[in-house]
Parts: C-alpha cells; sequence; structure tokens
C-alpha cells in the first residue's frame, strides 16, 4: 500500500529534450513543408510569364550611350565616336506613355501605347495606335520585345522597324530567354542582313544586329541593354560603301513616381507632341503656356517645343509652297533629303517640310510627291508664301 507521501508525489519534469524529441516530427514535417512551399514559390517566380508594366505616373530614366566606329580596308574598326543620351519614359493612364528624349536635354516628347510584350506605338493626333514606335536614330524600342511563347526557349516576332521604309519595315526577327531568374535577360537577333532604298535615293545595309537586354520580374522594367549592328552606307557621290559598326547601350538611371496628375502629363505630352508636328500649334502652344507641369523631362520638352516657336520666320518669296508634315524633325531630315532626290526644292522647317515655291496649286505635283516620297494625302497641304 502507498502512502499518503507517495500518492501526493509529483512526477519528476521532463527536460527540454525530451519534450524536443517528442514533438520532433511534427517539426519536421513543418521545416519540410515550408522549404517545399518555398521552393515551388522560388521556382514559379523564375519561371512567371515575363511582362513589361508601367504604372501612371512611373517614371522611368534613362541613360543612353551611342558609338559609331568606320570600318577600314582592312575590316578592322577605327576609333569610335560616342555620345550621351537622355531618354525618359514617363506613365500615363490606359497603357499610354510619354517617351522623353534628346542629346543633353529633352527635345522630343512622344506619346505611345505600351503593350506588355514591348512593343512601342505612336498614338496619332487622335489618339490611334500607329504601326511604328519612336525611333532614336538608329536605335528602336521595339527591339525590346519578349518571345511570345514564354515557355519555349526561343520564338519569332514580328518587329516594325521604324527606321525601315514603309512597306519594307515588318521584320521577322527571333528572340530567346537566356537566362531565368529575379531578373530575367533576353537576346533578340534580326536576319543576317536586311537591304533598302532611302528616302535620299541611296542604298543601305543594316547586318548582324542584335539586342540582348535584361527585366526585372517584380517590376516589369528593362533594366539594361545593348543593340549593336553593322551599317553600310551608299556615298552621296562617288567613292567606296562606307562601312561602319552601331552600337547603342541603354541602362535604368533611376525608377521613380510621381506625384503629379497622369491626366495633366498626359495633356501636357499630347500639346508638346502636336506642337512638334504643326497639329493645332497655337492652341497647344497657349496650353503649355497656361498648364505647365513640373516634371522635369517634360517640363524639358515643352521649353524645346516652345523655343522652336519662337524663332523667327524667314522671309519667303511670293507664291505657294506645298507643306509636307512629318512625325518628327528626324522624319522631316529624311523627308526633304528624299524630295531633293527626287528634284524637287526642299526646305526643312519644324512641323515637317516645305516644297517650292510654285506660281500655282499645281495638283499633278501632289500626286508626284505622293508617289516618290510615299506620304499621305492628309499629311500634304497647299500654304502660301509671304
Amino acid at each position: 500500500m502507498r502512502t499518503g507521501a507517495a500518492i501526493g508525489a509529483r512526477r519528476p519534469g521532463r527536460s527540454r529534450w525530451e519534450r524536443f524529441r517528442d514533438r520532433a516530427p511534427l517539426v519536421t514535417m513543418v521545416a519540410a513543408a515550408a522549404v517545399l512551399l518555398g521552393g515551388l514559390g522560388a521556382v514559379a517566380f523564375v519561371f512567371k510569364p515575363v511582362s513589361l508594366e508601367l504604372r501612371p505616373g512611373e517614371v522611368l530614366q534613362y541613360r543612353m550611350t551611342v558609338s559609331m566606329a568606320d570600318l577600314g580596308p582592312d575590316g578592322k574598326a577605327l576609333p569610335a565616336r560616342s555620345e550621351d543620351r537622355v531618354l525618359w519614359i514617363v506613365g500615363l493612364a490606359d497603357g499610354e506613355a510619354a517617351v522623353a528624349s534628346g542629346g543633353a536635354a529633352v527635345d522630343r516628347v512622344d506619346l505611345v501605347r505600351l503593350d506588355g510584350d514591348g512593343r512601342y506605338r505612336l498614338l496619332d493626333a487622335a489618339g490611334r495606335p500607329q504601326e511604328t514606335g519612336p525611333a532614336l536614330g538608329l536605335f528602336d524600342l521595339n527591339l525590346l520585345r519578349l518571345p511570345t511563347d514564354q515557355a519555349a526557349r526561343a520564338g519569332r516576332v514580328t518587329v516594325v522597324h521604324a527606321l525601315l521604309p514603309t512597306g519594307r519595315n515588318e521584320v521577322q526577327a527571333t528572340v530567346k530567354r537566356t537566362k531565368a531568374g529575379p531578373t530575367s535577360e533576353y537576346l533578340l537577333r534580326f536576319p543576317d542582313a536586311v537591304e533598302w532604298i532611302a528616302p535620299d535615293g541611296r542604298y543601305r545595309r543594316l547586318h548582324k544586329l542584335t539586342c540582348s537586354f535584361a527585366v526585372e520580374g517584380i517590376g516589369g522594367h528593362v533594366k539594361r541593354a545593348v543593340v549593336a549592328a553593322g551599317l553600310q552606307v551608299e556615298p552621296a557621290g562617288d567613292g567606296p560603301i562606307a562601312r561602319r559598326q552601331w552600337e547603342c547601350r541603354l541602362e535604368l538611371v533611376e525608377s521613380s513616381l510621381t506625384g503629379e496628375d497622369p491626366r495633366r502629363l498626359r495633356a501636357a505630352a499630347a500639346r508638346i507632341a502636336a506642337l512638334a508636328a504643326g497639329y493645332r500649334a497655337a492652341a497647344a502652344a497657349d496650353g503649355l503656356r497656361s498648364d505647365q507641369v513640373g516634371l522635369e523631362p517634360l517640363r524639358q520638352g515643352a521649353a524645346a517645343a516652345l523655343a522652336r516657336l519662337s524663332r523667327p520666320v524667314e522671309a519667303r518669296p511670293a507664291g505657294w509652297w506645298l507643306a509636307v508634315r512629318a512625325a518628327d524633325p528626324e522624319a522631316g531630315r529624311r523627308i526633304a533629303a528624299a524630295a531633293r532626290g527626287a528634284g524637287l526644292s526642299a526646305r526643312t522647317v519644324s512641323a515637317g517640310v516645305l516644297l517650292g515655291p510654285w506660281p500655282e496649286q499645281d495638283p499633278n505635283l501632289v500626286a508626284r510627291v505622293r508617289q516618290r516620297l510615299e506620304v499621305r494625302s492628309e499629311d500634304l497641304r497647299w500654304v502660301p508664301a509671304r
């Protein structure tokens, strides 16, 4: 029989090791499940489809370094000429963006629609997306294209390159994902060579064009890109075809959010683009002066557009000019060169190109310009020469 003392005695306490040993199977199962779920989540993140995204009010600032080197008779590159340029991309509402670019400062602003696969399409004055995007010299933002089928290692995409002439600018390129991770890397290759006759009537050949770029998976932004190509240009006079190596490096400097209303930013970008194209220039200029925005790239673009507007106009002889509207200054230079190549007298202005002057409005001239310069009838109008 147990005594009262034995009955009231407490069981000796268990050590921490004994308690942990009893719970070890449960702890092991929980840890294994956490590791498994974490691994599955990491795999899902690494291999999830990547999309280029830009929130309203988001501002991406890039640094562009463009270099060009002539090739000697032996095929070796001579010392390269380089220049730094600026590029800003500003997110607006409804998938639209403003692309501001220039040399030391912004001197051009384009309105575009940005698709998740990397297509940048210019918007016209009515807000309708066009086939081409903004081309900054030889560099085209549409080269930053993502694969249509990201599950496959490589695929083919159609790139509409703004450098090439209308009707010849749809190029089948190959793009593949070369590295998966928090920052995915891609490589786009053009066909071996693309040849065309430029508006100035001279032969061009672009070959071995490649674009390697990296996209961060969380923000959906292009962090860096390198575009390289070989270029052959027929000279204006006698002489051999010039052979060159061209390269453009793009680097993301800063990603930030502006506190300004995206609707005001969109209105400012539309006015700058309209003023550059000569579309309702007076109303666009008044709007830029009365409703100024503080965002640096658009402020610079507005100042440049208004400065061009305030330059004195040269005296013109009596008669008529045939005005050809251009989307941007670079397009205006191409149209003017093509017009001179067709035997027409041309001068470049902020809104495009003036042909003439002519003593009267000649409909045969309009038909000739449409055919030789490949411009739309709505981009042609007669203006008096004063």
